[in-house]
């Protein structure tokens, strides 16, 4: 078939799947040197601690066991959760849960 030379031919772009980013569990609490899917690059993470099911199992069981100097380690950040993220854009890169559970 012989179209004329203004014809224009119709482009389709079909989108490109990515797969979803899935954040590591990590066993350190320090910063580490990974890369971010988001920004390209390779980054030192940003570490950010959060009260998680371990620091409440600890205040609920220093609490009903009236042992208050377990209750000592909810000031300290043994008992947080640490998230990892990426200093440029912030996405969470990897985590570590102080209880274990995901």
């Amino acid at each position: 078939m012989n179209y004329p030379e203004d014809f224009q031919i119709p482009h389709v772009i079909k989108p490109v799947k990515s797969a979803p980013y899935v954040v590591k569990e990590t066993p350190l609490k320090t910063s580490f040197l990974t890369y971010c899917p988001t920004c390209e690059k390779a980054y030192m993470t940003s570490v950010n601690t959060h009260i998680g099911v371990c620091w409440w199992l600890i205040c609920f069981f220093g609490t009903v066991l009236c042992c208050f100097p377990f209750l000592f380690f909810l000031c300290c950040d043994v008992s947080k959760d640490v998230n990892h993220n990426c200093p440029s854009c912030g996405m969470l890169l990897a985590k570590k849960n102080r209880a274990g559970f995901k």
